[in-house]
């Protein structure tokens, strides 16, 4: 009797443990379900009585890489204006960007549902086949006084690059819509020789001339520097995907230094906080789940700033200083681009 009762408690017991386990790590799995946690751990499965399981997924991380091929043009424009008086323009430099070719390179990478990192950098292949115009008016209300020519313009240097956090925020359907906060750098450099002018010596264009074919006339550097926020959005259509994407900013570091080679002067600006605009568009086509070919436009301006100025004489160190907003810069683009995608 007493053997087989102890056999009997030993057996209801088991049932006990066995059914607490199996009611604890229902518990577990719902609550898992419910917050829907983010998956941090490897993959595991706990088998119990009646086929109950409990899984904590692995977190996957994507990347994917691209290089690709831009085509760019634009201008950049550098103003003088008579801070002192009425503020009226006295001189007007227009630096052009023609069949400039970018080499593109990037990464992305998905390290949660809710955030994705994105770097890209473009750096100019050739040096285009910019012009330069140089129109002065030393007299108020009157038409033009100087003008100078430049064909012969060098793009010496020309790189971007855009690093930022995507957040996707609204889903419907295959459509996303995300929030950006990123970093911009754009930075231009030319370099004009040779060219044509006219010039009001004694009368108005009474002078004509040209400048020897490979003389360095002007070199002139711009450089901006913007933190950004935007809006993006991608939408995939079977074997398309759309995107597209808005930035701007209010608080653009504007920076440029002019060098004018045959007077031997450097002049250098502070300018106030700037502001800018910037969209693409693109679409893909989806060759495999890893690689892709994308084609985009890309359009930007960085729109007049302005600011105070010095000018150095290289020759004898003497500088003038001119307050206000003596100096004005902006810079618009845009570009036609070609890249391919792989996803890891």
């Amino acid at each position: 009797m007493h053997h087989s009762a102890g056999k009997k408690g030993g057996v209801m017991k088991s049932k006990k443990i066995l059914s607490a386990t199996y009611f604890w790590s229902s518990v577990l799995a719902a609550v898992l379900a419910v917050s829907g946690a983010a998956p941090i751990f490897a993959a595991e499965s706990v088998r119990m009585e009646n086929q109950a399981t409990v899984q904590i997924n692995k977190n996957v991380i994507i990347v994917s890489g691209h290089v690709g091929a831009g085509y760019l043009s634009g201008e950049s424009t550098e103003s003088v204006y008579n801070a002192a008086s009425s503020g009226y323009k006295l001189s007007e430099l227009t630096w052009r960007l023609r069949d400039v070719f970018m080499f593109n390179a990037g990464v992305s990478v998905q390290p949660t549902t809710w955030l994705k990192l994105h770097g890209d950098i473009w750096v100019k292949v050739n040096d285009g086949n910019g012009s330069m115009d140089d129109y002065d008016w030393f007299v108020e209300g009157w038409d033009w006084t100087h003008w100078s020519h430049h064909n012969n313009v060098e793009l010496s240097e020309g790189l971007m690059y855009d690093l930022n956090a995507e957040f996707p925020f609204y889903r419907f359907d295959k459509t996303t819509f995300s929030a950006l906060i990123g970093y911009k750098h754009d930075h231009w450099e030319w370099k004009a020789r040779g060219g044509s002018y006219i010039y009001s010596t004694y009368a108005l264009r009474d002078t004509v001339g040209t400048f020897p074919d490979n003389e360095l006339v002007i070199t002139y550097e711009q450089t901006f520097g913007v933190p950004y926020v935007g809006l993006a959005f991608d939408a995939r259509l079977e074997k398309v995907t759309l995107t597209g994407r808005l930035i701007g900013s209010t608080l653009v570091k504007v920076e440029d230094v002019d060098h004018h080679h045959l007077r031997n002067l450097l002049i250098e600006n502070d300018f106030d906080t700037g502001s800018m605009v910037s969209f693409d568009l693109g679409g893909s086509y989806n060759f495999t789940d890893q690689f892709s070919l994308l084609a985009a436009y890309h359009y930007q301006i960085y729109y007049e700033t302005k600011g105070s100025t010095k000018i150095t004489d290289l020759l004898t160190g003497e500088t003038q200083n001119f307050p206000g907003d003596a100096m004005g810069t902006d810079h618009r683009s845009n570009m036609i681009s070609l890249s391919l995608r792989y996803t890891f």
